[in-house]
């Protein structure tokens, strides 16, 4: 965040702050409650899901409305040396998430709460159809994972690659995320990403009806889509940019 108000002061010549608000869902819910006489001047983080609350709540100011900024693709992630030490075989689909097998290995993310865990409940339903993902989530729960509110708790706090003490070795991220977990000589990766659970996500970024600095706010969706800050999204989010 401080890297990010840095650069963006220095390239729009306004003073920037940023301002932190959770994750996609929680942020989204800031946005509509404060309609009018908004948190911010300008957001960012609202994906594909959530952006049409936004847009039918009349949050968003401008004829270009949301303007997209990274893609991506949410998976489930393994820790695979997990698996080996343990005798398991990995899991590789849908399915096997609600497999005995699995039971109480896995962190999903509160769809309500989470552009990420909203995600993955859209590929549920493109994966089982309207009539069958109900069930196949029926199943999942009965399967005891762990929810947590937002990536940064499952991923950083549950996962057992995340860096802290987490115990779970199935964690819903990205495909990309892997590249967080290469080994020191950059010859692999000591994670996986299971491409037959991945959906895809547009973040989006705004100004806000009732920015008391439009022009600013402005200024700085301009440099979040101009070439300077998208070559550095790859390297420092860890998802992918939206200009070519």
């Amino acid at each position: 965040n401080e890297d990010f108000a840095a650069a963006a002061s220095a390239a729009t010549g306004y003073d920037v702050q940023v301002v932190s608000a959770g994750d996609g869902g929680e942020l989204t819910s800031q946005l509509v409650l404060t309609q009018g006489a908004p948190i911010a001047d300008a957001f960012f983080g609202v994906d594909n899901v959530f952006i049409s609350r936004l847009i039918d709540s009349d949050v968003i100011a401008g004829d270009d409305a949301a303007v997209p900024v990274t893609q991506s693709a949410t998976c489930i992630n393994i820790d695979p040396a997990w698996f080996s030490e343990h005798g398991i075989e990995e899991p590789q689909t849908y399915e096997d998430l609600a497999d005995e097998t699995y039971r109480g290995l896995t962190v999903l993310l509160d769809p309500s709460t989470s552009t990420t865990g909203a995600s993955f409940l859209i590929g549920t339903v493109a994966k089982f159809g309207e009539d069958g993902f109900a069930d196949y989530w029926t199943r999942l729960a009965a399967n005891a994972p762990r929810i947590e509110n937002g990536w940064t708790e499952a991923y950083n706090g549950q996962f057992t690659q995340g860096g802290g003490d987490g115990t779970y070795p199935i964690v819903l991220s990205y495909s990309s995320s892997p590249a967080w977990t290469v080994t020191e000589d950059g010859s692999a990766t000591t994670t996986k990403s299971l491409q037959d659970t991945c959906s895809s996500q547009i973040e989006y970024a705004g100004v806000l009806n009732g920015a008391s600095n439009p022009e600013g706010a402005k200024a700085v969706i301009d440099f979040m889509t101009s070439l300077e800050f998208q070559d550095t999204i790859a390297d420092s989010m860890y998802v992918y940019p939206v200009a070519s």
